[in-house]
């Protein structure tokens, strides 16, 4: 019943690097001359595979370790999955179809995969990760139908997954009997000695020599790694990131960003911060490299997240604040988007905790948060903008000093005070903002109040700050206060600066 039949096609007789040398009772051969003959086509192949077949087989087995790999990431039946499982059907199904025999055989190595003559994926981790399945339940042949149905691949990468993470230890060759799966083949028997033989059975004759095991490999033990699902699914996204930033075709690349934007929501809610910032970082790379469409896909992909939701799992969760790679890291590297979020989150907040922790989440950002802080400046309460100006000081970023001037008008005290300790703080000697300081110094209405004395005092400190001629000019002037507040501190700053 597991046996396939014969081939007497010479293609079936291509093996290693060096053509082999195969025992004569093998082959039915009446002449030295058909022998030689069989020898000179197995050469015509392994040129031929050289030449032109290598860049496609290459290509097969990685999508074969996608799928395998995706199908760990995704229920049965998803959309994004099952297309990726058609695709790979019609290719498989047309390799398959150029062997005479209408199956493709692959050769399954600890971590690589033997087609004919070469090794192929031995350096890449989803083709190193489908083999050792494989290679651990003792598979040493795989045979692939040129009729085997999507439904059938599905199924049986659905089994391998159920082995890796030790949800069953079932035998997979009973598994593809039980199920009917007549499109996969797996075989004990060593891929060479199939090829050349032009036989596929489940079961290894007396002649052949199954793959010996290691010492130590202890079926039961080694076939279920002890890898829970939150551990595979996370291992499963991380490779999908490096899957997007190594992708060359922009339907599978729209695929994996589309395959990454459904998972973060739920990144989000378990705090995942870590991971989370490696998807998010992977969408800002590809925003910024590739083709027009490639950009715009992940730019548009980035800006549909919710970083406000981020904001609150960070809030939620202040201890992530010190860690590297914690809520505050992630923030850092998204500029603008980041930081619409933080100042609609400090627009409402009123716990003064809270605040505090925002605030230094958005100086985390630095310049990249000045357009968005800018943008709020009118129509604000006064709180909310009295943290404008000091996060504008803070950041020390010059585009700020025209509202920073204007906020020197407001009639909150405690927001007018904020704006002069920021122009002070940044010390750009500008003329708007160094006469506005000094008519305020100077300022000295009829009536006065003890109340504005920390403002004019605020003013002093500032134009000391900035420097130069013009604003010391003005702490000259305030030595001649009727304030004897105001009048100390200018003498005060001018004895420190050696010029009283």
């Amino acid at each position: 019943m597991y046996l396939i039949g014969t081939s007497s096609h010479p293609r079936k007789f291509a093996g290693d690097a060096q053509l082999p040398v195969f025992p004569r009772n093998i082959f039915p051969l009446s002449s030295d001359k058909r022998y030689d003959t069989v020898r000179k086509r197995c050469a015509q192949v392994k040129k031929h595979l050289d030449d032109a077949g290598a860049g496609k087989i290459e290509q097969l087995l990685l999508d074969i370790a996608r799928v395998h790999h995706w199908t760990g990431l995704y229920a049965p039946g998803h959309p994004i999955l099952a297309g990726q499982i058609d695709a790979l059907r019609a290719s498989l199904s047309g390799e398959a179809h150029r062997d005479p025999s209408g199956m493709l055989l692959l050769g399954i190595a600890r971590d690589r995969v033997l087609f004919r003559d070469r090794f192929f994926g031995g350096d890449d981790p989803l083709v190193s990760n489908f083999t050792k399945v494989l290679y651990r339940r003792h598979v040493a042949t795989l045979g692939i139908a040129e009729d085997v149905t999507a439904g059938e691949l599905a199924v049986f990468f659905r089994r391998l997954h159920d082995l890796w993470a030790g949800k069953t230890d079932d035998s997979l060759e009973e598994f593809l009997l039980r199920e009917g799966i007549r499109g996969i083949r797996i075989s004990t028997v060593n891929y060479k000695e199939v090829l050349s033989r032009g036989i596929f059975a489940t079961e290894a004759s007396p002649r052949t020599e199954p793959r010996q095991e290691a010492r130590g490999d202890a079926p039961g033990r080694e076939f279920a790694p002890p890898f829970s699902e939150e551990a595979i699914r996370w291992r499963g996204l991380a490779v999908l990131v490096e899957l997007l930033l190594s992708e060359k075709r922009d339907p599978e690349f729209l695929d994996l960003l589309a395959a990454l934007e459904e998972a973060i929501p739920r990144l989000i809610d378990e705090r995942d911060f870590e991971l989370l910032d490696r998807v998010l970082s992977s969408f800002l790379h590809a925003s910024e490299s590739g083709t027009p469409a490639r950009r715009a896909a992940a730019s548009d992909a980035l800006r549909s997240v919710d970083f406000l939701r981020i904001v609150d799992a960070i809030l939620a969760s202040p201890g992530t604040l010190e860690g590297e790679k914690g809520g505050a890291e992630l923030l850092s590297k998204h500029g603008a988007l980041a930081a619409e979020a933080l100042l609609l989150k400090l627009q409402v907040e009123e716990g003064s905790g809270r605040r505090k922790i925002l605030l230094s989440l958005v100086l985390r950002l630095g310049e990249k948060a000045v357009p968005s802080i800018l943008s709020r400046i009118e129509g604000q309460r006064w709180f909310f903008l009295r943290n404008l100006c000091f996060l504008l000081g803070e950041i020390g970023a010059p585009a700020g000093i025209p509202a920073l001037v204007g906020m020197l008008s407001a009639k909150e005290p405690k927001v007018r005070r904020e704006a002069i300790q920021a122009l002070g703080k940044i010390r750009m000697p500008d003329p708007d903002a160094i006469v506005a300081l000094g008519r305020m110094l100077l300022h000295q209405p009829f009536f006065s109040s003890s109340r504005e004395d920390p403002v004019l005092i605020a003013a002093a400190i500032a134009l000391s700050r900035i420097g130069g001629t013009e604003a010391i000019a003005f702490l000259h002037i305030g030595k001649s206060s009727k304030k004897k507040a105001v009048r100390e501190q200018c003498e005060a700053l001018l004895r420190t600066r050696g010029t009283e």
